[in-house]
């Protein structure tokens, strides 16, 4: 059984903009009356215009929370994975691709409203205990098995905590989805990045099943996801 993470909430915590904004965006998809309490993410002086913010972001796209990615931080990314290490610049550089590549899949319609924050993953790699295996397919499922015991994925104020199977499924689910595309071998365009990512996505949720079996142990999933990755 998954333990309760152990560091605090995201709605504990004093966010950088970008995750504050995409919290925001989060709970604007769900209900208006949800909007109030997400305002104590912002700073004061953006509190005041809160939904007028907030609306303009609605009509903007979520991709204005999201950092833009490159073909070589998708590169470093899966470095990481394959070297086992990287210096912190590196670290950094992977957790706005994870990031980035949650927000993607959410996007592309995965029903949930859990938001990742890019700064507590940072953080978090940057502890170096989440590279723990001495080959990538074993790195990726530390990793997935890590970043999904900790609080780095979760819902902004004014939502239910993170608790529901359903929650729990999609954040596996998203987890094990980059790991596979980070594994694949890299496209030549970040339009073929993306697709790729698609790709991964599409073959984890066919592979459901196998996948909810091989969470169990990360050894096993160590290999589904190689075996999966294999197949992009």
């Amino acid at each position: 059984m998954r333990e309760e993470p152990s560091i605090p909430r995201l709605s504990a915590l004093q966010l950088p903009l970008r995750d504050a904004l995409r919290g925001v965006a989060t709970l604007a998809e769900v209900t208006e009356e949800l909007l109030e309490p997400a305002a104590a993410l912002l700073p004061g002086t953006v509190r005041d215009g809160f939904r007028s913010a907030v609306h303009a972001i609605e009509g903007a796209g979520k991709r204005l929370m999201t950092a833009p990615i490159t073909l070589e931080s998708v590169r470093a990314s899966s470095r990481v994975l394959s070297q086992g290490a990287g210096d912190r610049d590196a670290l950094a550089t992977m957790a706005v691709v994870i990031a980035y590549a949650w927000e993607h899949l959410r996007d592309a319609g995965h029903e949930h409203h859990l938001m990742i924050s890019e700064t507590m993953l940072a953080g978090h790699l940057a502890s170096g205990s989440s590279l723990a295996g001495s080959t990538a397919p074993e790195r990726a499922a530390s990793l997935v098995a890590d970043i999904a015991g900790s609080a780095v994925i979760g819902r902004p104020p004014g939502m239910p905590a993170v608790g529901s199977d359903a929650d729990r499924a999609a954040i596996d689910t998203g987890l094990v989805s980059i790991m596979v595309w980070l594994l694949a071998m890299r496209a030549e365009t970040m339009e073929e990045e993306e697709k790729l990512l698609d790709l991964a996505s599409a073959l984890v949720t066919a592979m459901g099943e196998e996948t909810r079996a091989a969470l169990v142990d990360r050894a096993l999933l160590a290999g589904h996801m190689e075996s999966l990755a294999a197949h992009l």
